[in-house]
This record gives structure tokens, C-alpha cells and sequence, in this order.
């Protein structure tokens, strides 16, 4: 969808405004990315990008590319630049979750309007956001594709570091690769550090390859993210570990076989959670069992037991169904998925 269509698209009637302040939602609707210091301003017949001198030169690049968009420089503030621009006609401005609360009073004065949190709006931007266009779908295929071969350069690298030395290793690849960074923190997780589903590396433990090793990593590149886990074993792996590591991977092959448009998300979950029951292990499922991936690594839909979302073609998110026993190990298998017209395609395959 052009960024010009997806402007338009934000219902607002004439006597409304919205600014947009939340940077995934100014990225998504404008195609351009000033780190968090911009925001939109949405009419019904027009609408504006605002930021400050900081980013004069992003401004300049964003005049002519969408007719409908008009940059802004903030002069003083915020809140007076967003007075000049309403026309008369606007009684109500709504404002997102990106816009600071410090800032409402400020706007309700200099604007001389109602200020209203635009919850109607979040919910239709999240819902577009949640299904992918064929341009970020092929953005995701080629982060996936450099996400693999970096992952598979990476795990050649690292025996001999210790933990926190082979985080800070995928990260400069990642650089050095020309991505914008990572899309998280990654973790990297040895042994009995496997055990805890957000792990914080350690400075000491060694990769000998005696141990497993659990990688859960992201990148971000062209404005979106990937999101994977692997786990790398050498040597023998006790039984105990390699029949819950069969479980979960059988798990989550049964998983993805459900997945087509129409099903409930959390019936994914719902399911995993069964499956691991009738194992007598589904006390050591500690987490949902999957998300949305896009330009957060975090974003809609949510694939959990209280989601309330229902999978549509075009949605792109993770399945990783885990098992932790405290003290022992973790086990963690995460790909990414999209969900077509007849079911589902494993991306990250």
C-alpha cells in the first residue's frame, strides 16, 4: 500500500485531527524515520510531518515524495506548531500513545481544542500494520535471508568466547553488514542459562561446545525486524534433553500446520499448551507462543491465550514453543511465519 493511501486511509472526520508522536506508526504511515523526534499531523484533507532543526535535511527529502505530506519545521515548540497548522474547523484533536501527557495541556491551550486519545485510531493503524504488503513481505524475506547466513557465519565464530563476548560479536557482524542494528538484545545462553527464557549473558562461562548453547536474535534493516531462535549442540546430549527437544519441535510442526486465515490466534496457543499437557509438561511452557514481527519486533498479532486477534493473509509472526527446567536447561525453537491464502509459509526456512 503507498504511504500516500495508508495517510489517507486513517479515518478522520473534518472536525478531528490526530497527531501521531508513537515512531513505528510514524514510520508505517510516512516511509520515513527521524529516530522517534517526528510526528504527523493528520486532517481529513491533508497532513504534515513535524520535527525539529536537528533533522532540516530529512524534512527536505520528505517535500515532493508524498503530495499529500507537507514537512514541517517545529519553530518554538511542538504544541505552538501544531496550533498554526489547525484550521478553525478542527474542535477535537486526537492525540497517540507517542504523544508525551506533558504535552496535553499545551495543546489543549495554544490550539484551543478538546484533546482526546485517538484509541479508534491506534486500533486501525495496529490492525493495518498486522497485515503485511507485498513490499514489507519482500523486506522480510531478504532480512530472513541475511538473518540465516549471518547466524550460520556467526556460530562458526564464537567457540572460545564467553557470553557476552559472542552477543557483542553478532552485533558488529551485524553492522558490518549494513543492517541498522539489532532488533533486540540477543541473548546467548549456556547450559543450565538455557533454563531462563530472557537470560542476561554472562562474562565468564566459556562456548567449549560441551554445552548448548540457546541464540535468540534479531535485526533490524530497511525499517524491519527479524526475530529467531537457535540452539546449537555438540557433542552428546542426554536423553532426557533430546526427547523435550523432540517434543518441541513435534510441537510446533503441529502448530504450524494449524495456521490459515480465520483461526483464532489464541487457539494456537491454546493448542501448544495441550500438547505439552498430554506430555505432563506444560508447567514448564513459561511464555505465549509467539507475536507479530514487523517494524517492532514486538507488534500485532498477538499469538497468546488472551489474544483477541484472528489471523488474516498477509500477517507475518513467530511460533517458538519452549520448555524451561529451572536449573537444568532450556529448550527454545523459533521461526517466523506468514500466513497465505491457504494456510501458512515458514519464511524463516
Amino acid at each position: 500500500m503507498p504511504f500516500e493511501e495508508r495517510l489517507r486511509s486513517v479515518r478522520l472526520p473534518s472536525r478531528k485531527a490526530l497527531l501521531v508522536g508513537y515512531p513505528a506508526s510514524v514510520f508505517y504511515l510516512s516511509g520515513s524515520d527521524f529516530r522517534g523526534d517526528a510526528y504527523l499531523l493528520l486532517l481529513s484533507d491533508k497532513a504534515y510531518i513535524i520535527s525539529d532543526s536537528r533533522y532540516k535535511e530529512e524534512l527536505l527529502q520528505v517535500n515532493g515524495r508524498i503530495p499529500f505530506l507537507r514537512p514541517v519545521e517545529i519553530e518554538l515548540d511542538l504544541p505552538s506548531t501544531v496550533a498554526s497548522l489547525l484550521p478553525r474547523r478542527v474542535e477535537e484533536l486526537l492525540v497517540d500513545r507517542g504523544v508525551g501527557v506533558f504535552l496535553l495541556d499545551d495543546l489543549a491551550r495554544m490550539a484551543k481544542v478538546e484533546v482526546s486519545f485517538a484509541r479508534e485510531q491506534e486500533r486501525q493503524i495496529r490492525s493495518m500494520r498486522m497485515r503485511k504488503s507485498k513490499e514489507e513481505i519482500r523486506v522480510i524475506r531478504e532480512n530472513l535471508r541475511l538473518h540465516k547466513e549471518l547466524m550460520t557465519r556467526w556460530s562458526k565464530t564464537v567457540l572460545g568466547l564467553s557470553e557476552a563476548e559472542a552477543r557483542g560479536r553478532w552485533i558488529c557482524m551485524l553492522y558490518e553488514a549494513g543492517c541498522e542494528g539489532p532488533a533486540f538484545d540477543p541473548i546467548v545462553a549456556l547450559g543450565s542459562h538455557t533454563s531462563r527464557p530472557h537470560y542476561q549473558v554472562g562474562k565468564r562461562a566459556k562456548i567449549t561446545g560441551k554445552r548448548s548453547l540457546l541464540f535468540d536474535a534479531g535485526l533490524k534493516r530497511r525499517g524491519y525486524c527479524t526475530d529467531l531462535t537457535r540452539m546449537f549442540f555438540v557433542d552428546t546430549i542426554d536423553g532426557r534433553f533430546r526427547k523435550l527437544f523432540e517434543l518441541v519441535s513435534s510441537v510446533q510442526e503441529k502448530i504450524l500446520e494449524m495456521i490459515r486465515p480465520g483461526v483464532p490466534a489464541r487457539e494456537l496457543d491454546r493448542s501448544a499448551r495441550e500438547l505439552f499437557r498430554a506430555e505432563g509438561v506444560d508447567k514448564y511452557f513459561l511464555h505465549a507462543l509467539g507475536h507479530g514481527v514487523g517494524i517492532e519486533v514486538h507488534e500485532g498479532p498477538s499469538i497468546s491465550s488472551r489474544s483477541q486477534d484472528i489471523l488474516e493473509e498477509g500477517m507475518v509472526f513467530t511460533i517458538e514453543p519452549g520448555l524451561y527446567l529451572p536449573r537444568r536447561f532450556g529448550i527454545r525453537l523459533e521461526e517466523m511465519v506468514l500466513v497465505t491464502e491457504a494456510g501458512c509459509e515458514v519464511l524463516s526456512r
